[in-house]
């Protein structure tokens, strides 16, 4: 009699409240958790008292309506109120079964390995450089519900090379912008980048200060925490490496004679960005680094002289038509010669080609004004 009780008792944990058979809900055996950093149940109306299994090093997060409800923990857990309390907001009755609807994602949190190796133009600086990267990663566990909804969002399963392919473009952005707010910082300092060893020295420097805040800015938009980043390549491309071993005017006359696309990124750069105007001349042109010069000062008018002194005769003004006399043209015209598609630089006077971003003669950055006038920058049109 005591094992027909354990037959009976047996029998009713191995079915549901509809006489059912109850739902194992794991990872699959075919996807290698080395790869696959995240899957979902393909159900989401989960039987009460259905079994969760939750390998170590997993979590399995309960979600409804993209809003995370609740993680479970490595073990076993039976799916029922007693044993997981966040289940009473997701219980509903259907077909006469006593059901709760969620969707189950399951999500590995081991550590995995990732590469970036790209060459990128750098508007802030004028040149293009070069890099690679191998950083490892993982899935923040205090940020689930933000990974979820960034990199997972309606897919079934996540890989580690497609949480790479979705943060590379994030990854290389930041890269162009932490560099040009490191240059900005250096030139602050008063640091002089001359040469193309300057240069070298200060990627090298960016490519270990900068870790922190790539991971930073990762973790905060994916929730994905990037553990370690070796920096095993950064460089100048070859084409600009001899533009930057040149000096003052001549770099500048060198990246002027690029395509016409290079300049129009260089002037694309000075009219969005606050500080690109900044970081070029002081990264290509040390002396830049000099106070502004004072605004100049228009010359002092010629005092007014009511008649002439004693003695001297009075000089009469030209003769000037009434407004609307007509005036004979005169038989003599001197030929009018085109203006010529030139203006002056505002601080050497020296002539420029109109809208040049930098004068090519002192390389000092250059506003236009809608009228085609050329000013300083600290100056208002």
């Amino acid at each position: 009699m005591v094992f027909d009780k354990l037959g009976r008792f047996a029998g009713k944990i191995a079915k549901g409240a509809g006489g059912g058979e109850l739902e194992v809900i794991k990872w699959p055996e075919h996807l290698d958790p080395e790869s696959y950093v995240a899957w979902r149940y393909p159900k989401t109306d989960i039987k009460m008292g259905s079994v969760v299994i939750v390998d170590e090093g997993q979590k399995a997060l309960f979600f409804r309506d993209g809003k995370l409800m609740g993680v479970l923990d490595s073990g076993r857990h039976v799916l029922d109120t007693q044993n997981v309390p966040f289940l009473h907001g997701l219980v509903s009755e259907l077909y006469g079964e006593t059901i709760f609807k969620a969707s189950i994602v399951f999500v590995n949190l081991r550590q995995y390995m990732a590469s970036i190796a790209d060459r990128q133009y750098v508007d802030y600086i004028g040149v293009s450089i070069v890099y690679k990267i191998t950083y490892y990663f993982k899935v923040d566990e205090s940020k689930l519900e933000l990974f979820y909804v960034r990199l997972m969002g309606a897919d079934s399963e996540l890989t580690k090379d497609d949480i790479a392919r979705k943060i590379a473009p994030f990854i290389k952005r930041s890269i162009v912008e932490l560099l040009a707010e490191y240059a900005t910082e250096q030139a602050r300092q008063g640091r002089i980048v001359q040469n193309l060893i300057d240069f070298t020295q200060l990627l090298s420097e960016f490519g270990e200060t900068s870790k922190a805040s790539i991971a930073r800015r990762v973790n905060e938009q994916f929730g994905i925490q990037i553990v370690d980043i070796q920096v095993e390549q950064i460089d100048v491309a070859p084409e600009d490496k001899q533009i930057l071993q040149m000096s003052g005017p001549r770099a500048f006359a060198a990246m002027y004679q690029r395509d016409w696309t290079g300049r129009e990124k260089i002037a694309e750069s000075l009219s969005k960005s606050p500080s690109a105007g900044v970081v070029a001349p002081f990264m290509m042109f040390p002396w830049m680094m000099y106070p502004p010069m004072p605004p100049q000062q228009p010359p002092p008018q010629q005092p007014y002289q009511a008649r002439p002194p004693q003695g001297q005769p009075a000089q009469q003004a030209p003769y000037q038509p009434p407004p609307g006399y007509p005036v004979a043209a005169s038989p003599y015209q001197p030929p009018q010669t085109p203006q010529a598609q030139m203006a002056r630089c505002p601080y050497c006077g020296r002539e420029i080609p109109l809208f040049a971003p930098v004068c090519p003669h002192c390389a000092r950055p250059i506003r236009w004004c809608p009228d085609g006038r050329p000013v300083r920058e600290d100056q208002q049109c």
